[in-house]
């Protein structure tokens, strides 16, 4: 009986070291698995939190670009502004310009069209010639003008010499 005592003494211990051992496992093995469920947790957050700092960088990257496509709008808008700004003050130079100019020389435009002009301006040198066909300063056309006229009236003298000492000779002869 004694062996039957030890025997069921063993078996208890070892029904009772096997149930520590198994609670032990058991808890050692909950405790990986806490270990572990927290661990992934953990990545979890970090993947999460990685994902919402490359949302935020993609949301600044695309508020960056519509600022500089905002501006770059701008800057054209400003742009085409000016250039009109710039053709608006050139045709009112221009308008007063020729005003002036046919106030001056009210049949202007007759006389720059005329053969006598053309024949004129080809005796200028050529920086006047481009200037006179470039320029839109009613000063200085002003000045053209006049010395066209002053060159008509010395080609008329000239023409009326011409055809009197024509008819002097031909008195002369009769």
């Amino acid at each position: 009986m004694k062996s039957v005592i030890k025997y069921t003494f063993v078996v208890s211990l070892l029904l009772s070291c096997s149930i520590s051992y198994s609670d032990g496992l058991y808890g050692a093995m909950g405790g990986i698995g806490n270990a572990l469920s927290t661990i992934g947790a953990q990545q979890a957050e970090q993947e999460a939190e990685k994902e919402r700092i490359r949302y935020e960088n993609q949301l600044e990257a695309e508020r960056e670009q519509r600022a500089y496509e905002r501006n770059l709008a701008n800057r054209r808008v400003e742009a085409a502004q000016q250039r009109k700004n710039k053709e608006d003050a050139d045709a009112q130079y221009l308008e007063k310009q020729t005003q002036i100019l046919s106030l001056y020389y009210p049949d202007w435009k007759a006389i720059a069209s005329s053969d006598d002009f053309a024949k004129w301006r080809n005796t200028l040198p050529p920086e006047t010639n481009d200037t006179l066909l470039k320029t839109r300063d009613s000063e200085f056309l002003i000045k053209a003008f006049s010395a066209f006229k002053e060159w008509q009236v010395k080609q008329s003298s000239q023409i009326v010499a011409k055809v009197a000492r024509q008819t002097k000779k031909h008195s002369k002869q009769n």
